[in-house]
């Protein structure tokens, strides 16, 4: 690196059009690429940040979710008490500028860290409402406000369904817990757990919520090539919660953390898997700071893990024990659906449908 840099700096004006930071940037991540994995990853110190906040759960900014649409932004769901949510955007709204800035060619990435910032501060938007001819300008103050992973419900037939969007939160495996308590004290007789579309997060709060399940025994092995990293992890008897039905739903964007609970509640007979396929992602990163807490850093992999100590999931995914076949416009209809809508979509969900046909004939003893 000191010898190519050294060769620009000396024969190229670097200076003027790169950074120095930039240029490092650069050579890492080109570093990286070389390895040929795909979950080894650069990340910049705006990437840092980003994680910490998906650790947290707390965001300051408007309070909506959105995704990438042909002429702009297009909300998904506003969060229930945001200032999104108080200001009456809608599910279907299309935010078309940012400032002065249209979105229409704008990265997804880039249009978010535009409606993101400091608490307090204010930002201009214009949104395209469907059925309204003109424009809408709004002006809102951003604030620190929860991001929600977990929905839970009661279903008809004494089942309750908890839909998990990600572990990637340090209180997710609590939040888990005081759902399914909650649908416990509601009659829940059984219960689905829905991880489609979920790619993962903390394996610790995978474990944790694993462990609600299972009452004891090795659960999770890591092996690495250096074995001061390798791990193993046992279900504690301690915190389990009365057996129960379970069925898990799962697709083939359900990966990581998602396949440690669905595989090891698989392999113990504790849950039927249904959907498809998964993933196939068995392999552990750790965060390695190079330029302080601030970042930048690299996520590396370091080891593969293996269910009950002896099941691998790298590259080869869970199996679900019923596969239940669904259209891409079903799949994709049922992954914009949002966790902060207070009501439920009337999507075709064959999936669940399959799930709660399972679950009543387990109850009714067939």
């Amino acid at each position: 690196f000191r010898g190519l840099r050294r060769f620009l700096f000396e024969n190229w004006d670097t200076r003027a059009l790169v950074s120095e930071d930039a240029f490092y940037f650069f050579a890492i991540q080109a570093a990286i690429g070389r390895l040929d994995d795909p979950f080894t990853y650069f990340l910049s110190p705006r990437d840092v940040a980003e994680m910490k906040i998906d650790r947290t759960q707390e965001l300051g900014g408007l309070g909506m979710q959105v995704e990438k649409g042909k002429n702009g932004l297009v909300v998904i769901a506003p969060i229930e008490g945001t200032p999104a949510f108080e200001a009456g955007i809608l599910a279907g709204d299309v935010i078309v500028r940012v400032g002065d800035e249209t979105t229409r060619d704008m990265p997804l990435e880039t249009a978010i860290g535009k409606l993101r910032g400091e608490p307090g501060t204010e930002v201009t938007f214009t949104i395209q409402r469907p059925g309204t001819p003109e424009p809408i300008v709004m002006t809102l103050t951003r604030a620190i406000f929860k991001i929600r992973s977990i929905k839970a419900r009661m279903l008809r037939d004494g089942i309750g369904y908890i839909r998990l969007v990600s572990f990637m939160g340090e209180k997710v495996a609590e939040e888990f817990e005081a759902a399914l308590s909650g649908l416990e004290k509601d009659g829940a007789r059984a219960l689905v757990i829905d991880l489609r579309s979920n790619p993962g997060g903390l394996m610790t709060t995978a474990l944790a919520i694993t462990d609600l399940f299972v009452e004891d025994g090795l659960i999770f092995e890591v092996r690495a090539r250096v074995p001061q990293l390798s791990e193993r992890h046992e279900a504690k008897r301690e915190g389990t919660h009365p057996h129960v039905p379970i069925v898990v739903l799962v697709n083939g964007g359900s990966a990581s953390a998602s396949e440690i609970v669905a595989g090891i509640l698989q392999s113990k007979g504790l849950a039927t898997v249904v959907g498809e396929k998964t993933f196939g992602k068995g392999s552990v990163q750790r965060v390695l700071p190079l330029g302080g807490a601030e970042g930048p850093a690299i996520g590396l992999t370091i080891a593969l893990y293996y269910l009950l100590g002896e099941r691998p999931v790298h590259k080869i995914g869970i199996e679900p024990d019923i596969v239940v076949e669904v259209t891409p416009e079903q799949e994709a209809a049922l992954a914009r659906q949002s966790i902060y809508s207070s009501g439920e979509e009337k999507i075709e969900d064959p999936r669940l449908e399959k799930a709660i046909e399972i679950l009543k004939a387990k109850l009714e003893g067939k």
